[in-house]
């Protein structure tokens, strides 16, 4: 039996192309490190070393309990942890971190560590996302079912290219000054014929399974605290809490 690769391309792309189809892509950390961003393994170096005291020391201290592998998402897993555990109690401890505002506050410069290194701008052009972005366009348009993305990088890459060419897209957020998370809109439905509580099927839906570096939970003297609120700007202030999701323990 003979394996004819441009056959086989050329059946992927006319199953791509018929409008009958659902389409959806799952991207990981190669469509960034593509890019040049920092793949799990280099992104942890870098925290650990921009982490600056006294946040080093109980980074450390969780490290140490973890196997020596472990990665930041790993580590932001342990943190979550030991938030549930000490809850609003100030004399809980765990690992030698000690209250609710000192586990929050070592969450937090994680992720806004995470954030500066991942929210730089790419070493490389964005050109691989730009040509999706461009494919994207001239399929999605005329479609019976929206094109869905799901993606667990935290970068706004995507968002960049689909917006430098055009391509509407919703990603479960609501308004336009602070524009917040309705989970009701990531469970609405497009039944083949009639559009039920969602935007139009030819808007691609992006779905951030990990969170975002321009995603944040507004805080206690905010209206709405706990909200997940989507940013304008990479740029909010030092007390925002950035909304990282990390990956489910193993």
């Amino acid at each position: 039996m003979v394996y004819d690769p441009l056959s086989v391309a050329f059946e992927i792309r006319e199953q791509l192309v018929s409008e009958k189809r659902r389409i959806a892509f799952f991207f990981g950390a190669g469509t960034s490190m593509a890019v040049g961003i920092p793949g799990i393994k280099e992104l942890t170096t870098q925290v650990s070393e921009r982490i600056k005291s006294p946040f080093k020391e109980s980074l450390d201290m969780i490290k140490s309990e973890l196997p020596k592998d472990a990665d930041i998402e790993s580590i932001l897993n342990r943190i979550r942890i030991y938030r549930e555990l000490i809850g609003e109690s100030e004399e809980i401890e765990y690992c030698g971190i000690k209250g609710a505002k000192t586990v929050k506050a070592l969450d937090s410069e994680i992720c806004h560590a995470i954030c500066d290194i991942i929210g730089a701008e790419p070493p490389m052009s964005l050109e691989p996302h730009y040509k999706f972005a461009q494919w994207l366009r001239s399929l999605c348009f005329n479609r019976n079912y929206p094109v869905e993305l799901f993606t667990t990088n935290y970068d706004l890459f995507f968002e960049q290219a689909m917006e430098k060419f055009g391509i509407p897209f919703f990603d479960g957020f609501i308004g336009s000054v602070n524009p917040f998370f309705l989970p009701e809109s990531v469970d609405s439905e497009f039944d083949g014929i009639n559009e039920i509580s969602c935007p139009p099927r030819s808007w691609t839906r992006l779905w951030k399974i990990h969170g975002s570096i321009n995603w944040y939970k507004q805080s206690e003297a905010e209206q709405n605290e706990g909200i997940i609120t989507r940013l304008s700007t990479l740029k909010p202030k030092r007390k925002e809490e950035r909304f990282i999701h990390p990956q489910l323990s193993r």
